[in-house]
């Protein structure tokens, strides 16, 4: 019986130090970010759009990640839980899919967007030569 006990209260510990260990690689991940969109924001003048949709890149990764650690903290809770199940039908779930969807597909036009622009460049730089 003390193994069982011990593992009930080692359970809500390793949840604990998940999320911890988690939210603490999201936070140096958005420092960073933060750091990066700093040292960009002050060069917008020299890179013109294409360093504005780098930096909205960055961000747009920035909050994908945040929404997987939330969707990764959710379904954590929903396995060790009563349920035991995640579904995307479930109401925590279904909050966060739509949401991932949507940084997915702005993080694709962000890249679509910039390959475009340096293929206008280039193309433009070998019509000079």
């Amino acid at each position: 019986m003390k193994k069982t006990e011990t593992t009930h209260q080692e359970a809500p510990q390793e949840k604990q130090s998940l999320v911890t260990r988690i939210k603490a690689y999201i936070d140096r991940g958005v420092e960073a970010s933060k750091k990066g969109i700093k040292t960009a924001g002050n060069a917008i003048s020299d890179f013109g759009d294409k360093s504005v949709l780098q930096i909205e890149l960055s961000q747009l990764k920035a909050k994908l990640a945040k929404e997987y650690t939330s969707l990764g903290e959710v379904s954590y809770a929903l396995l060790t839980g009563k349920t035991r199940t995640v579904k995307p039908t479930s109401a925590k779930v279904c909050d966060l899919l739509p949401k991932i969807a949507a940084c997915v597909k702005d993080i694709k036009k962000h890249e679509k967007q910039i390959k475009e622009m340096e293929k206008d460049a280039e193309s433009k730089k070998n019509e000079k030569k």
